[in-house]
């Protein structure tokens, strides 16, 4: 694994023309874009029925193909990526990791689907997604420390990602829960990141991380912060196990407010020219509407 990191997060500035926005990104072309669409009526209520016919896109004042169009009403699917590696037993953390977990299940809401996964030393699907918490919390009081083990923190958000979210999901999440255990996945190029991130980003993934530090800074760290600020996350790091209950509690809730908050969005999905464009102009074919785009759903710092 390279060390060097170069992508870095959206940048992004107002166009005055309806709604527009440039988007300037540093790694290459993406072959999907996405705009989040705010869509009121006349007394201005979300707008909920529209179809995708009903958007069109333009780039650069070419008008591209929209693909799919959800509204920010569909549940997140989060996936909670868990390092039960040798940290954990060196940080004497299980107990209180178990806690947190708990924790967060109680706090993130129940129309959220969670799939949990332990990434020491292999990639483990402990339980698929899922809304039913107490299959989940049941799974997570059972998880181990793997001693002598690292973790693969690299190949968990891969595998993850690539394995078990689909193209057409609304709004995919992952949340991790590191300790700065040795990273111990196979190796993954710069430009190989920088391909995961760009279609993280592109399909308008959130990335949240915590992580136990009892070393001070590691690969993890400056990967997982990198991460989040990529992709609008939250990005905590604490030195003491016994911080990790309250900070999923607090992790799960800005999750769930963040997203009532977001609601209003609809995710629209369309083809990039190529090269991209720089200006983006969304217009709705539906009679007594007002529209505003973002290019993205971030996390406010």
């Amino acid at each position: 694994m390279q060390r060097d990191i170069r992508y870095r997060p959206l940048v992004v500035a107002s166009v005055v023309v309806v709604a527009a926005m440039t988007a300037s990104v540093d790694a290459g072309a993406q072959e999907l874009g996405s705009v989040y669409v705010e869509v009121l009526d006349q007394s201005g209520q979300p707008v909920t029925d529209l179809t995708p016919e009903e958007f069109q896109i333009q780039e650069d004042d070419q008008t591209r193909p929209v693909v799919v169009a959800q509204p920010g009403t569909i549940p997140m699917k989060v996936a909670l990526l868990v390092d039960n590696s040798d940290g954990i037993v060196k940080a004497n953390a299980l107990n209180a990791l178990r806690a947190a977990l708990d924790a967060f299940l109680d706090t993130l809401p129940a129309q959220h689907e969670v799939g949990l996964f332990t990434i020491a030393r292999v990639v483990q699907r402990r339980v698929d997604f899922t809304t039913d918490r107490a299959e989940l919390k049941e799974s997570a009081s059972s998880i181990f420390a793997d001693r002598s083990a690292g973790a693969v923190m690299f190949d968990g958000i891969r595998e993850t990602w690539t394995r078990r979210f689909e193209d057409d999901d609304a709004w995919p999440v992952i949340v991790m829960v590191l300790t700065d255990a040795p990273e111990t996945s196979g190796n993954m190029t710069q430009d190989e990141y920088n391909t995961l991130v760009g279609e993280l980003m592109s399909r308008g993934a959130t990335v949240h991380a915590v992580l136990l530090s009892t070393r001070g800074g590691n690969i993890q760290t400056e990967y997982s912060i990198n991460l989040t600020q990529n992709t609008g996350g939250r990005y905590q790091g604490i030195a003491a196990a016994t911080g990790l209950p309250n900070t999923l509690t607090t992790l799960g809730t800005e999750i769930g407010t963040h997203f009532d908050d977001m609601s209003g969005r609809w995710r629209v999905a369309y083809e990039r020219s190529d090269p991209p464009g720089e200006q983006i102009a969304v217009a709705v074919n539906r009679p007594a509407v007002n529209v505003r785009i973002f290019t993205h759903r971030r996390m406010e710092p």
